[in-house]
């Protein structure tokens, strides 16, 4: 979660307060609202690609999640869904424009490892793992838009 946080103070600290709605169409990414319905036990609110730069959002299924969490009793999280999404996929896409760039060296500490697992495992692998990069998305997301926990949707 380090690496979201990290990552999240440099995004601040570069975009200032901007949505990242304003971040991404000011850096040149296409914003598509894309009509599908909701997919059963997936939430995939917008998914961001890297050539061309494109943000896909689809609209119905923030709605139909937003249905599900207001059930659920998750108001706070329902009512700024459609920005956490936005956000999430801002994550994505400042990965892939500018930090993946950066010498994995300069990023491996963010992952906060001991140093007897840095010496187990291979941490630049680490850094790319989907799975390490949805926890940070999480992360990023959490602190830059100042949300009491992780999104889990």
């Amino acid at each position: 979660m380090a690496l979201g946080e990290a990552l999240a103070a440099r995004a601040r600290k570069s975009f200032g307060a901007r949505s990242a709605e304003e971040i991404l169409k000011d850096e040149g990414v296409q914003l598509k609202m894309v009509d599908a319905p909701p997919a059963e036990g997936v939430r995939v609110l917008a998914e961001y690609q890297a050539e061309p730069p494109t943000v896909r959002v689809y609209p119905a299924r923030i709605e139909h999640t937003r249905r599900q969490l207001r059930e659920e009793g998750r108001n706070d999280l329902a009512e700024r869904l459609g920005e956490i999404a936005l956000t999430h996929e801002l994550y994505h896409y400042l990965w892939h424009s500018s930090y993946e760039e950066q010498r994995p060296g300069d990023l491996v500490d963010l992952l906060g490892l001991s140093s007897k697992l840095h010496e187990r495992i291979a941490p630049e692998r680490l850094l790319r793992s989907p799975l390490t990069q949805e926890i940070a998305s999480l992360s990023f997301v959490r602190t830059l838009l100042h949300l009491p926990e992780l999104p889990l949707l």
